[in-house]
């Protein structure tokens, strides 16, 4: 450093530093190590034009105190040959750190990368080196320890050892503040202690005694023993009600021997599903996107902390019981079981709405029940019983299961659905500003119709005659295709159709020259029990078997029917309005009049 005043040959670095030491006016040194040339330094601005030079340590004489502890301060100075490094973020930690540590007696400390060098034992720091930017602390005497702290929260307290920390905690979590850290430690019973990082917010609890009799020195970890006799669990439950149902909640904790989880299920459908369960669910475990359940009574033996997790206890006092009951939706009765799917749909839906889930399933043959997951807007349809009968408990479906599959068929007919489809026909019947019910009632009141299409856009209705169209099915988007089942209503009356089929060997009565809709209405008023039909010669058998099931030969160009149950048989013609051209003013109006009066025939006939 220049500006040195006076100088002194053949000196070792003690006697420099201590003549230093002994005059008022010296402000540092310059020791050259090679020549042992000491230069005394009487001016403080020269501190500020420090720069390199060879073989020659710079000293600068610095008394501080710092909680009852004096250091000396070598500024721009260091001592080679440290025991171990920590990094910290302060002089402050970095000089308490070297307090806690037994047999420390000095560090450096580099403030612009926050390393603490750590010297063991070291009694003479004599061949200190210049080192810019690194200050060298030199404990004078003995120093007092560190002192132990208290720190409480929530009733609970906890002995605080500084820069100190356990041995053999296996479970800790990173990000997590000093109160939360204690907190899970206060609720779990099993917790002795825990380790604090501070410079990255970890936490590292202890279960044993052990590990808080074996500890070490650590600059940026605090040790905390809790005082177990003076905590309390039981305080800080808090309560939370649902429906009529209680529970006791125990924040961030969690119990064992739970079954789940269910994911993306809100805690009130958690909580209702337990409560579904009856005795068999005891409480359930929620950490906001998960649930799981219990089902053996929850002790404090058989929980721990669970950082955003709460633990929530089944009250003593009645909850309310989701138990089966029955609803109707378009006047379709419906068996609801909460809490319940079936076991095997193979057909869903997305993106519906329940209503939707319902009117599907009453269109499409042989559908029986569906499940459905409100969170989600779908819907699983069953067509087997033994789906409904092996139903089992799921947390976010209600499965619904039809009361009575017919009295739910859509106008009398489990129609089959086809979207998106319409039949090639050239001798198709068409009307329009028709309700689908109304198009879907004519063609069930008709024998001869297989099926139609309807357009829900337009209002419009195709009515097909022949059963050979249905092997001319076409796609084509927004319309959609009704195949009418062999089970369907006639008028009132329920027949059961077999083509190409007749009975054989039994005792019948034979009406010639008649249409198809007059023999059967000859049956419908009549005790027989089916009929056999010949379109093409238009001749009618009656037959009166008791079991007309039993005698059933094949016949080409018979048709089958056997009776169910039965009322007044519709006997209307069809409309004859044909596919549309553009039409003018006067032909639309004859087509509306053509429908209001179909419709009212319909209507007066039906009444």
């Amino acid at each position: 450093m220049a500006g040195a005043k006076e100088a002194a040959t053949e000196m070792s670095i003690n006697n420099c530093l201590n003549m230093c030491q002994r005059r008022e006016d010296c402000v540092a040194v310059d020791f050259e190590i090679q020549q042992k040339t000491c230069w005394f330094h009487t001016d403080e601005a020269s501190l500020d034009n420090i720069s390199p030079y060879p073989h020659t340590n710079l000293y600068v004489p610095n008394n501080c105190e710092e909680d009852g502890c004096a250091w000396t301060l070598h500024r721009n100075s260091n001592y080679p040959g440290s025991n171990w490094k920590e990094t910290t973020g302060s002089t402050a930690h970095c000089l308490n750190f070297c307090r806690a540590a037994p047999s420390c007696t000095g560090v450096d400390f580099i403030s612009s990368k926050g390393e603490c060098w750590v010297h063991i034992d070291t009694a003479d720091f004599s061949d200190m080196d210049l080192q810019v930017g690194t200050e060298l602390y030199i404990m004078d005497g003995d120093c007092p320890a560190v002192a132990d702290a208290e720190y409480s929260i929530k009733g609970c307290s906890y002995e605080v050892k500084p820069y100190t920390q356990g041995r053999g905690s296996t479970l800790n979590l990173n990000g997590i503040t000093l109160d939360d850290c204690l907190e899970q430690c206060r609720i779990d019973k099993e917790c002795v202690g825990a380790d604090y990082v501070r410079t990255t917010e970890a936490c590292w609890w202890h279960h044993t005694l052990t590990n808080l009799n074996d500890t070490s020195n650590s600059i940026s970890i605090d040790l905390y023993i809790k005082d177990s006799d003076n905590c309390t669990e039981e305080v800080y439950k808090v309560t939370y009600s649902h429906g009529s149902c209680e529970w006791e909640v125990l924040k961030d904790t969690h119990a064992f021997d739970a079954s789940g989880p269910a994911s993306g299920v809100p805690l009130n459908t958690c909580l209702e599903y337990c409560t579904s369960l009856e005795s068999d669910c005891t409480g359930v475990d929620f950490n906001g996107n998960e649930c799981w359940f219990h089902s053996v009574g929850v002790d404090l033996m058989t929980r721990e902390a669970a950082l955003g997790n709460d633990l929530y206890l089944k009250g003593t006092g009645e909850c309310d019981a989701y138990s089966t009951s029955t609803e109707t939706h378009d006047d379709c009765l419906w068996t609801k079981h909460p809490f319940h799917r079936g076991i095997g749909a193979t057909l869903s839906k997305t993106s519906v709405t329940l209503k939707e889930c319902f009117e599907f399933c009453v269109q499409t043959e042989g559908c029986l029940g569906l499940d459905w997951i409100s969170r989600k807007t779908e819907c699983w349809f069953h067509f087997a019983q033994t789906n409904l009968d092996n139903m089992e408990h799921w947390v976010d479906s209600d499965l619904y299961a039809m009361a009575n599959r017919q009295d739910c068929d859509l106008n009398g007919c489990s129609w089959i659905v086809r979207a998106d489809f319409h039949l090639r026909d050239e001798n198709s019947k068409t009307q329009n500003n028709l309700e689908l019910d109304e198009c879907l009632e004519f063609c069930r009141n008709h024998v001869d119709c297989v099926a139609l299409d309807y357009v829900p856009e337009d209002a419009r209705c195709w009515w097909h005659m022949t059963q050979h169209v249905l092997d001319n099915d076409q796609v084509q988007v927004g319309t959609n295709l009704y195949i009418k089942p062999a089970r369907c209503v006639l008028g009132s009356c329920v027949w059961i159709t077999k083509k190409n089929q007749h009975i054989a060997g039994s005792s019948s009565r034979a009406v010639t020259d008649v249409s198809l809709n007059e023999c059967l209405e000859i049956c419908t008023n009549d005790t027989c029990t089916a009929v056999d039909y010949i379109a093409s010669t238009e001749q009618c058998w009656i037959h009166t078997i008791e079991d007309p099931t039993s005698q059933i030969e094949v016949q080409t160009g018979t048709r089958l029917y056997i009776k169910d149950t039965c009322g007044v048989l519709q006997t209307n013609p069809p409309p004859t309005t044909t596919t549309e051209v553009s039409a003018s003013p006067a032909s639309s109006v004859s087509q509306i009049l053509l429908a209001v009066a179909t419709l009212v025939t319909l209507l007066v006939t039906c009444t």
